[in-house]
């Protein structure tokens, strides 16, 4: 039965491989950019450069977030796929066929479809992992070096987050087929979206995560050192938008149709009962979509930024690239000795554009004794 379950599997991808199409670009694209994130992030060359330890921790905490996108996006292309394939799933049990070997059959796809879209995804991504370290380099202004980052365990961590993100697909797959019935398998493609439950609930919850996210933003003082306490409020902003998008948006448009005066409105009865059809049934894809182009968004902007406005912020806060403090002079003489020492050495050492003139600062120290005489204070 396993040889007759493979063939079957291999059968399907084949058959319906303009409906893999997409499913396959999605987890190639994702495997590709978790692992140049795992690859940077483990390397030992960029721990021995200038910066190299706050980039890595900064690399570490972008993992998980894309992890976590990894999975959200896995689990919605896989529930697209399987919603297009339910009658023909639907049509397998009905000629005979088991729930059981319907499983194995399942499996067998996820495996050949993993083993095919995650190898080429590394693949791309060890093909491009040097181009992506030299950009890094050029980005931190380091010397460029076009290097491999390869190392085994980063292909095993990408494996292991790729496998997490199948094997929860995987469990949805078998839910679906054990919980449903051969009939309701082949209509469910033309049935509509079921009522959400506790929408109110979900929606309160998504607001407070949002807020909560916001304050862990906003009241961030020195974003370096709270790395960590950012990409916490990154994955609140993430959980809190696929609330807000599956039930805020059902429960904003439910007010509005319990407003009699607003909703028995010709202009207003056919938008908002079809929005709330069209939420229902997208609601998850709009969430997908807005945080993805979020994401894109504050990156190239963050790094752009980074990038261009950075070495002039440097030249405001550090005018000078070095300074030289020199104190506890007793005399103008000796002073002016120590400033040309040290403008001699600066021109044997490095080419000085510019010597700020210098500053000699005074200070006359003044002490009084108190003493209490006949019940008065004087000052001697």
């Amino acid at each position: 039965m396993f040889k007759l379950t493979s063939k079957l599997a291999l059968s399907n991808l084949k058959q319906n491989r303009k409906l893999y199409y997409p499913f396959a670009i999605a987890v190639i694209l994702t495997t590709m950019i978790l692992y140049s994130f795992i690859a940077l992030a483990t390397t030992p060359h960029l721990e021995a450069s200038y910066g190299g330890r706050t980039a890595r921790t900064v690399l570490g905490f972008g993992c998980f977030v894309v992890q976590l996108v990894v999975i959200i996006l896995v689990a919605y292309a896989n529930g697209y796929v399987m919603k297009n394939r339910s009658k023909e799933l639907g049509l397998y049990s009905v000629l005979g066929m088991e729930k059981k070997h319907l499983l194995v059959m399942t499996l067998w796809e996820l495996l050949i479809f993993y083993i095919l879209t995650v190898g080429a995804g590394l693949g791309l991504g060890l093909l491009f992992d040097p181009l992506i370290f030299a950009l890094l380099l050029k980005c931190m202004g380091l010397p460029v070096v076009i290097q491999s980052t390869f190392q085994i365990e980063a292909v095993l961590n990408t494996l292991l987050g790729l496998a997490l993100a199948f094997g929860l697909i995987l469990l949805l797959n078998s839910f679906r087929l054990l919980r449903y019935s051969s009939l309701h398998l082949m209509q469910q493609k033309k049935a509509g979206e079921k009522k959400g439950r506790f929408l109110l609930v979900q929606t309160l919850l998504g607001l407070g995560l949002l807020g909560i996210a916001f304050y862990i933003a906003l009241t961030v003082e020195r974003p370096v050192a709270a790395v960590q306490g950012f990409f916490i409020a990154v994955i609140l902003v993430i959980l809190a938008t696929y609330l807000l998008f599956n039930a805020g948006s059902i429960t904003f448009l439910r007010f509005l149709k319990g407003r009699k005066s607003y909703y028995y409105k010709p202009e207003n009865f056919i938008s908002v009962s079809n929005l709330i059809a069209r939420m229902r049934k997208n609601a998850a894809g709009l969430a997908t979509i807005s945080i993805l182009s979020t994401m894109v968004l504050v990156t190239l902007t963050g790094s752009l930024n980074i990038f261009i406005g950075g070495q002039n912020y440097l030249d405001t806060v550090y005018p000078s690239d070095y300074m030289i403090s020199v104190g506890h002079m007793p005399s103008d003489a000796e002073t002016e000795s120590v400033i040309e020492d040290v403008q001699a050495q600066i021109k044997k050492t490095a080419d000085a554009t510019h010597l700020s003139d210098y500053q000699v600062a005074q200070t006359t120290y003044w002490s009084a004794e108190i003493r209490k005489i006949d019940g008065r204070s004087r000052g001697e």
